[in-house]
């Protein structure tokens, strides 16, 4: 089983990074479309628990984080291959920047910016989900400060990038994408709210125009009952051949967010190397299906083993 189903979003800027993946290597996807809120009750009977977007689909296997989508992808179709993240350079730190420091400013500005009209079921699915209270009239008085911040990192990139077509070089790399949600999704809400966008900018504003050529793929709508039942109707590929011994293999684990979010996923530890575990989950809804996730940024908890993370 081959075919690509991607579960998403159309506003959710980690989705666009995949779409843009999928037009970049010129591939076909189905779209299934989940809420931006709760309830998920489709996507968490796939997943067991994780609720963001986006997720991949392929037959009874389901892949969590937009970086590990992005690596399988590379690696199942590397025709067109994204250029390599090289030791000793700095795309695996802007990768990371872009995640955890620019995109949550962008969320910052861009939820201050719409405190007025922002809907409340979007904000008490937020608070849930985030576990603690948003603070709009806060948010809102600081849209002059996250926007400079905003704007201080764009130009860093802008110098980076200068003359050449990607941050890596004449090829596209994860980091072009990782920075290109992003930034699109600053762009969105900038030039919605009568601001410069990316006018200050020549070399990003060229670049961006250069990654949207890319364009989606091939995308054929899909419905959330099909995908069930693809996944009920198939079984998990045969598993790596990287595997490291660990003692809860074959375990029952728990995955855990390291990085926000209060998504708990329970499983069978089938397996587990330096960047990826794999767990099976056995359910009367769709029967067997392995749930990927990468090793880095989601801990392992070894309920058997003494309670401990690793």
């Amino acid at each position: 089983m081959t075919d690509l189903i991607l579960h998403h979003y159309e506003a959710s800027p980690y989705s666009e990074k995949i779409r843009t993946l999928m037009g970049f290597k010129g591939l076909s996807w189905s779209s299934v479309i989940v809420p931006p809120i709760a309830p998920k009750a489709d996507l968490l009977t796939l997943t067991g628990g994780y609720r963001r977007a986006p997720v991949l689909q392929i037959g009874a296997d389901i892949y969590c984080d937009s970086a590990l989508i992005a690596a399988e992808l590379d690696q199942r179709f590397p025709a067109r291959a994204l250029a390599p993240n090289t030791a000793g350079t700095a795309t695996p730190l802007l990768d990371n920047w872009a995640d955890r420091i620019l995109f949550w400013q962008v969320v910052r500005y861009s939820m201050g910016l719409r405190a007025d009209a922002v809907p409340p079921a979007l904000i008490h699915d937020r608070e849930a989900f985030w576990d603690h209270k948003i603070d709009l009239d806060g948010l809102k008085a600081d849209v002059g400060y996250h926007r400079g911040q905003i704007t201080t990192g764009l130009g860093w990139l802008e110098n980076l990038l200068g003359g050449a077509d990607f941050f890596a070089g004449d090829t596209p790399a994860l980091t072009d994408l990782a920075l290109y949600h992003v930034v699109w999704f600053f762009a969105k809400a900038d030039t919605t709210a009568s601001g410069s966008g990316l006018s200050l900018f020549p070399a990003l504003s060229a670049w961006m125009a250069r990654i949207a050529e890319f364009g989606h793929g091939t995308r054929t709508e899909l419905a959330p009952a099909e995908a069930i039942i693809i996944a009920v109707s198939t079984t998990p590929a045969p598993l790596p051949a990287t595997g490291l011994a660990h003692p809860a293999i074959g375990a029952s684990v728990q995955v855990l967010v390291d990085e926000f979010g209060t998504e708990v996923i329970d499983g069978t530890l089938v397996h587990i190397d330096d960047t990826r575990i794999i767990l099976h989950r056995d359910t009367p809804q769709v029967g067997t299906v392995a749930v990927h996730f990468p090793r880095h940024g989601y801990p392992l908890r070894t309920t058997s083993i003494q309670g401990e993370n690793t």
